[in-house]
């Protein structure tokens, strides 16, 4: 299925959506509309479209407006609306979409057809048709055709993928969705389930924040593997090093347990308070730089936060999981403590009876060769109880970790390691989160029982260049494209919203969808690809009253007011009184300051017929420093 043309003709709702009653075409070179009077769609073809500028399997579509016009939401209904039409999404987050009037026209295996959501109030009678909303199976796809129109059958499976950096704190009401979604709110949402110590929720911000890295790190992991070694674009996600941090640990059993065994209570407290000592000593010791080192340290917080994870998993496990007959579960056997808390911990770690011998000793080897990493290169800062180490050390680890956490019982989701990003401006990560995101995205869907067949991905990408300093935001489309080539083989439609010039300079004005509160008519951008920001800038659509900042703007016309002021005269239309106190310096300060040229020349000339002696004293002392510079040239 491949969406041509779409249009909303009422969201039940009051809010001022931008896109609703407008015609909104997707395809560029077909241009369809529909006229509700008359109840007839018209088409027209541009022949001069560039089909492949793109790429050439790749559809590309700018949602440009400003703030507040609904660009996200349009997104949201896109991701609902492409589910929809393939019929394999009967829950969805959005249930208000279900209420909305529209009319579709898409190309389909048997060709091209138009398709309606709802009942068709707003359509004319030759297109309404018997409506029951408790059987409304998926959407009547009626055969349409032009006679100068000609379109390959569309025979492959479409889904999408959706992308957005922010956080809305809208919670989805559903777990498993037939579509693609990787933005913050879901990845928020998702992360909520999992639950840490005294059986309290984490923080949905913190396991956000960790599922965020380790999605990073695996990107860059693709980055670097062999296949994408000689890509240029992937060089500059390239990092050497990385912080990591292992969670505090906090006693849990000082009130009765529920499901763990009376003996390996007695023992978690006696090898506790055998680590607090001796992690205390440790850290002594190497603050005073006597004795031990940031990898001995990094071990044996590693082997601590391993011995909490298993206990909290006996304790905390699901209430279904209990197994009646063996109410108190034992942990270990036979098992006293060594002389040293490293001893201890993994005499600990050889005696557990929770999991299967043969995997015991799976573990131990894990263990063996995560201690090794230890040894490579790992800094302490005492400063925010973290380590520095190598990114290979951190990729190794979390291959380890995921090894670790499948040999633990009951399913643990809970985190050996928590990674950062040492000197990485918000900027910097923002970019890397665009990438790995929908790197994440395309394996998820590649892993989907239902849309892993799809020929067809619509990347529906929201505001993706927020925090991106303008060089990022004039290279990302490009890069984006390049990210994609390599990443997806099939038909690919990027439907990016952006209030930001650079997309739209990028983009054949056929592939531009301009919103905007105030034009009630089909939003349109001319001359768009290959653009001069500075023209664009200059069209209102984004920009109503010029390039200058509204409070320079401000200071000036009120300077402006002062220089023009006559105090003599009564105050009128054309001699108005100054807001802002103004004096003689305070005036040619702000002169001095302005960066235009043409405007700084226009205040001074105002302002030497308002203080011609201050003026005159100006330029003499300018005057004296030239020569003074002059001389020393001279010497």
């Amino acid at each position: 299925m491949e969406l041509l043309y779409l249009k909303i003709f009422d969201t039940k709702t009051n809010y001022n959506l931008a896109f609703a009653n407008k015609d909104l075409n997707f395809g560029g070179r077909h241009y369809f509309s529909f006229d509700e009077k008359s109840g007839k769609i018209k088409y027209s073809e541009n022949e001069n479209y560039n089909q492949h500028l793109y790429g050439e399997n790749t559809f590309v579509t700018g949602l440009i407006g400003s703030n507040g016009v609904g660009k996200t939401t349009f997104l949201k209904f896109l991701q609902y609306l492409i589910a929809k039409l393939e019929d394999f999404e009967k829950n969805h987050p959005y249930q208000y979409f279900d209420s909305w009037e529209w009319m579709a026209i898409v190309n389909t295996k048997d060709g091209l057809a138009i398709t309606y959501g709802q009942e068709y109030k707003t359509l004319p009678d030759e297109f309404e048709r018997e409506f029951d909303p408790m059987n409304f199976s998926p959407f009547i796809f009626e055969p349409i055709s032009f006679d100068n129109l000609i379109i390959e059958k569309n025979i492959g499976l479409s889904s999408s993928i959706f992308y957005s950096p922010h956080i809305d704190w809208e919670e989805p009401n559903f777990d498993s969705p037939d579509y693609i979604n990787v933005s913050s709110d879901f990845i928020l949402y998702q992360e909520n389930s999992d639950k840490e110590e005294n059986n309290q929720n984490v923080s949905q911000v913190i396991n956000f924040r960790k599922s965020e890295i380790k999605r990073q790190i695996a990107f860059m992991q693709f980055a670097e593997s062999k296949q994408n070694e000689n890509i240029q674009f992937y060089k500059s996600f390239n990092r050497e090093k990385i912080s990591i941090e292992f969670n505090q640990f906090v006693k849990k059993f000082d009130s009765e347990p529920r499901y763990i065994d009376f003996e390996d209570v007695e023992l978690y407290k006696n090898i506790d308070e055998q680590f607090l000592k001796y992690s205390n000593d440790l850290n002594y010791r190497l603050r005073r730089k006597k004795s031990g080192t940031d990898e001995e340290l990094a071990k044996l917080w590693f082997y601590k936060r391993l011995f909490e994870i298993l206990f909290y998993n006996v304790e905390y496990r699901g209430e279904a999981e209990i197994d009646t007959s063996n109410f108190r579960v034992k942990i270990t056997n036979n098992f006293e403590l060594g002389d040293s808390v490293y001893e201890t911990l993994r005499l600990f770690l050889r005696n557990l009876i929770i999991i299967e011998e043969g995997e015991n000793l799976k573990l131990l080897f894990i263990l063996d060769k995560v201690e090794a990493i230890f040894e490579t290169n790992f800094e302490y800062a005492e400063d925010n109880r973290s380590f520095t180490c190598p990114l290979d050390a951190a990729k190794m680890l979390m291959t380890l970790e995921n090894q670790i956490l499948n040999l633990l019982p009951y399913n643990s989701k809970l985190p050996l390691f928590v990674f950062d990003w040492q000197g990485m401006s918000t900027g910097e990560k923002a970019y890397l989160n665009l990438f790995s995101r929908l790197h994440h995205g395309i394996n998820l869907m590649y892993s989907h029982p239902k849309i892993k067949e799809s020929k067809k991905i619509y990347f529906l990408i929201d505001e993706p260049s927020t925090g991106f300093h303008p060089q990022w935001q004039k290279e990302y489309l490009s890069k984006l494209l390049s990210f994609l080539e390599i990443r997806y083989e099939g038909e690919k439609h990027l439907i990016i919203s952006s209030h930001s010039p650079f997309l739209v300079s990028d983009l054949q004005k056929e592939d531009v969808i301009a919103l905007s509160i105030k034009n009630k008519l089909n939003s349109t951008a001319d001359n768009t690809f290959g653009a001069n920001i500075h023209e664009l800038l200059a069209d209102n659509f984004f920009l109503q009253d010029g390039f200058m900042g509204d409070f320079a703007k401000n200071k000036i016309q009120d300077l402006i007011k002062y220089l023009n002021f006559n105090t003599e005269d009564p105050e009128t239309e054309k001699n108005i009184k100054p807001n802002e106190n103004w004096s003689e310096d305070s005036a040619l300060k702000l002169i001095l300051i302005v960066g235009e040229p043409l405007i700084k020349e226009r205040l001074l000339e105002l302002f030497e017929k308002k203080s011609p002696s201050k003026i005159r004293e100006v330029i003499y002392a300018q005057i004296d420093e030239l020569n003074r510079k002059l001389k020393n040239i001279e010497k």
